[in-house]
């Protein structure tokens, strides 16, 4: 794993210098690649490469790349790359403007879409000045996981907590979904 990147990163050198276009599917193993050990700053590096060569990222890509940005600690620039990719209709966790549906997502890119969620420009927040006061988080029983263990929920319910404060009650083994006001 540890060296996965590097040479990932030589590979996509060395193709260059053979003259071979490295595609979509091959920067996104790349950013993979950097995503697994956290390097955040060459994950990027590659999305910017990848978009001056005219190529559009997708899911795997921007999951790839949210995921290294959240492991990195740069969550802002994880909400920004998350925000573009759902602009583009890449990722798509919205249900509604009240309804946040976070199944088949990682972790990181879970709380991130959270992150987001919680902006003023996010569609909840437009929304809930004049329609709806409550946000609906889906999170899931933790059926797909394995093991069927909840994995999503607990995290994304303790980052509210933690990080944000939010006064939330305990999120039970039966719930599948929270709301957040």
């Amino acid at each position: 794993k540890e060296g996965q990147w590097e040479q990932a990163l030589s590979l996509m050198e060395r193709m260059q210098v053979e003259e071979l276009m490295p595609d979509v599917i091959a920067y996104s193993a790349a950013i993979s690649a950097c995503k697994k050990v956290s390097q955040s700053k060459q994950a990027l590096q590659l999305l910017s490469e990848m978009r001056k060569n005219d190529l559009v990222p997708n899911d795997i890509t921007f999951n790839a790349a949210v995921i290294a940005c959240e492991r990195a600690g740069q969550r802002e620039v994880g909400v920004s790359l998350l925000r573009e990719a759902v602009s583009l209709g890449t990722i798509s966790p919205w249900l509604s403007t009240k309804a946040l549906d976070l199944h088949g997502f990682s972790v990181e890119v879970a709380k991130i879409a959270v992150i987001s969620a919680l902006d003023e420009s996010s569609p909840w927040r437009v929304a809930k000045g004049s329609r709806e006061p409550e946000l609906l988080i889906i999170v899931g029983r933790g059926n797909n996981s394995p093991g069927n263990e909840r994995i999503i929920g607990p995290a994304v319910h303790a980052m509210l907590r933690e990080d944000f404060g939010l006064p939330l009650p305990p999120l039970l083994p039966e719930e599948g979904s929270f709301r957040i006001s």
